[in-house]
């Protein structure tokens, strides 16, 4: 064999006994008592671990903003479309009965304006109503003055 397929050979071997000693040897120095506790509080006054803790933190931050701003707009747009499928969906059911109308019968009339005559008509009879009303009040109320 060449040198070359030696060296590719005991490479995998070689790491993984690396990786394993550099595991090991840091378990057990965050076992023993007195090191594991020296090794943590000077992991935790670390500046680095302080200052990549705070852009971790405000990164999460971020991300929860983003996601809450996206889920209050998704949350109001399908509010508004229901709220504007209750409006809009019978006034263009009333626009198409107002068309089948028009196809149907060439007469000037709708059933819009039709309403709109029975309003009119009511209202005036409501107001004659209250003009009578008003003449018995001031009738009475003369008639208690004297």
């Amino acid at each position: 064999m060449t040198d070359q397929t030696k060296t590719n050979q005991t490479q995998p071997a070689v790491n993984p006994a690396i990786i394993g000693g550099v595991v090991g040897t840091g378990v057990g120095l965050l076992a023993s008592a007195n090191t594991g506790k020296k090794i943590v509080s000077k992991i935790g006054q670390s500046a680095m671990l302080q200052k990549a803790g705070k852009e971790l933190c405000e990164t999460a931050q971020e991300l929860i903003y983003d996601q809450a701003k996206i889920m209050l707009k998704q949350s109001l747009s399908n509010s508004l479309t229901k709220y504007q499928q209750k409006i809009f969906h019978p006034l263009q059911e009333q626009k198409a009965a107002h068309r089948e109308n028009d196809a149907g019968k060439n007469e000037p009339q709708t059933d819009m304006t039709d309403q709109y005559k029975e309003l009119k008509e009511e209202n005036k009879e409501l107001n004659e109503n209250l003009n009578r009303i008003e003449d018995k009040l001031n009738k009475l109320l003369q008639a208690m003055e004297q």
